[in-house]
């Protein structure tokens, strides 16, 4: 697996580097390190810039070089091999440009805290490459009990990225001892006092019983021998907020749910559940893109 790994030097990416190292890769992963200076190197056109300026400049990117070798050697513990980017510039931008580049397989960023907030919200940056990013997108941010992935919670939804994520982890979590809950929500309205299934052509009951169905064949892709596996089919007016109750009733490690692409010039936009999820985390968020 190819991870792009954005860093700014923060907490909270310190934060996703520690979490990765514990990630279940099937073997050690390529790892691509990127950082981002907000200004160029200006030594091209020093004549044209006071010095006190360019030192500014210089000390910029030596902190930023530094700070990359530094992440790069504790990267090599875990990882199979790793490229480090210093990259110039607005940093969701050159970021964006970078891993449209550097096709990897999923962009690893950390999510900020805002003080006594009891939920996460993500910065500015990290938000524009979760919307924007043309791959999978891993938000990194350590549950209440620790660094550790044990417990799964997969968000289906019928969607191809849905489903497509339960795929990518069924043979990572293969051998492995877990606990898995395959999730599925039926939003619903109340309508002169009859409970109507948004997006469904046969009735709730019948909804909620193909879902169930859907969730036992996702079950026996997993290993029943080491994993716990269990599958629930909920109803709620808010879906987001129903996948956040599960993942904080059953002390979820990461949560796995797909993205939902919009029209060509808005590609890759999150629908309004991931984004939701992603708002109001209680620990690390996958964001399974289909390409």
């Amino acid at each position: 697996m190819h991870v792009y790994l954005a860093t700014d030097g923060s907490p909270t990416a310190a934060e996703a580097e520690r979490l990765l190292a514990k990630f279940p890769f099937a073997e050690p992963p390529r790892v691509t390190l990127a950082t981002v200076c907000p200004v160029p190197d200006l030594h091209a056109i020093s004549s044209d810039v006071t010095m006190p300026v360019t030192e500014l400049v210089d000390q910029c990117r030596s902190e930023a070089t530094k700070l990359l070798s530094q992440k790069a050697t504790r990267c090599q513990e875990w990882a199979g091999s790793v490229e480090t980017l210093l990259l110039a510039g607005h940093p969701a931008d050159e970021l964006l440009q970078s891993i449209e580049s550097v096709h990897p397989d999923v962009v690893v960023v950390g999510s900020r805290g805002l003080g006594a907030v009891r939920r996460m919200l993500l910065g500015s940056v990290s938000e524009r490459i979760v919307k924007h990013a043309p791959c999978s997108v891993l938000v990194a941010h350590a549950p209440k009990h620790g660094l550790q992935f044990d417990s799964f919670l997969f968000a289906d939804d019928g969607s191809k990225a849905a489903l497509a994520g339960i795929d990518r982890f069924a043979p990572l979590l293969k051998g492995r001892r877990c606990w898995i809950e395959l999730l599925s929500v039926v939003e619903q309205i109340s309508v002169y006092g009859m409970d109507l299934a948004m997006e469904a052509d046969g009735g709730l009951q019948q909804t909620l019983a193909e879902n169930l169905a859907r969730l036992k064949e996702h079950a026996a892709k997993f290993d029943r021998d080491r994993a716990m596996i269990e599958t629930s089919v909920r109803t709620a007016t808010d879906v987001a907020d129903a996948v956040l109750h599960m993942a904080e009733e059953k002390h979820t490690d990461l949560i796995v749910v797909g993205s939902r692409g919009k029209s060509v010039w808005e590609r890759f936009l999150l629908g309004s559940v991931s984004l939701g999820v992603l708002h109001h985390m209680p620990c690390s968020v996958w964001i399974e893109r289909v390409k």
